[in-house]
């Protein structure tokens, strides 16, 4: 593990939260960066929307993008992201999406995805 990680300008890099999450069947969540870094130009979110869906149970895999003309420095244990709680207005039932119980995720794996949609793969860890 690393103790601190320069990122780079518009460099996107995947990073695994410290937390495990256990939803209930009537609660979601959207993953959304600290004001502090957002004032530095730093976006953080959870896939895509920054989406978390109800009944979902594991560590959630974070995309953190430089926004700035300049690398800025991550340090491990820094607080980057908070989470938005929204009650659902019914029960999603049981949450059987493909990252279930994830406690890990293999840079392997990310990067046959990329290479699956014609993309370069991500900066060597």
């Amino acid at each position: 593990t690393y103790n601190e990680w320069a990122l780079y300008p518009d460099e996107p890099v995947l990073a695994l939260s410290l937390e495990y999450f256990q939803f209930p069947h009537d609660l979601c969540g959207k993953v959304m960066s600290k004001s502090s870094l957002g004032r530095l130009f730093i976006s953080v979110s959870c896939g895509d929307a920054g989406f978390v869906d109800a009944g979902f149970n594991g560590k959630l895999v974070l995309e953190i993008v430089n926004h700035n003309n300049f690398p800025i420095i991550i340090r491990a244990g820094q607080r980057i992201g908070q989470m938005v709680f929204m009650k659902t207005s019914g029960n999603a039932g049981i949450y059987v999406g493909h990252y279930s119980g994830q406690k890990d995720f293999a840079v392997a794996s990310w990067k046959e995805a990329l290479g699956k949609i014609g993309m370069e793969t991500m900066r060597d860890s």
